[in-house]
């Protein structure tokens, strides 16, 4: 009688070792999924930046692609026969333009 009582003992003292196991297990699982959520996110962020820094590069590369081929036109103008004798043209502001129309005007009246 008192080898069953022992047993059953035991058995009680394994039985709440197993729920203890088993609540322990279950948190290691939870907390192992938290971290994969949390890996996934920021493999989600990383992989948002990417693309962003992607695009970036494609538009840069696009500019300066637009930028060669607009030097390369203006090379083949300024390359032909007959038309090596380009002048440059300046950009004025409205002040610029009326001091330059003001020393025009000046030179031509004043006599030679």
């Amino acid at each position: 009688m008192l080898e069953r009582i022992e047993l059953e003992q035991e058995w009680e003292v394994a039985r709440i070792e197993l729920k203890m196991l088993q609540k322990v297990k279950e948190e290691e699982l939870m907390i192992q999924q938290k971290l994969e959520e949390q890996h996934q996110t920021q493999l989600e962020q990383e992989h948002k930046e990417l693309e962003l820094q992607n695009e970036e590069g494609k538009m840069l590369l696009q500019q300066e692609d637009q930028e060669e081929s607009d030097e390369n036109m203006i090379a083949e103008f300024t390359d032909r026969a007959g038309v090596s004798n380009l002048t440059s043209v300046e950009e004025l502001d409205e002040n610029e333009q009326l001091e330059r129309m003001a020393e025009a005007e000046q030179e031509s009246s004043q006599p030679i």
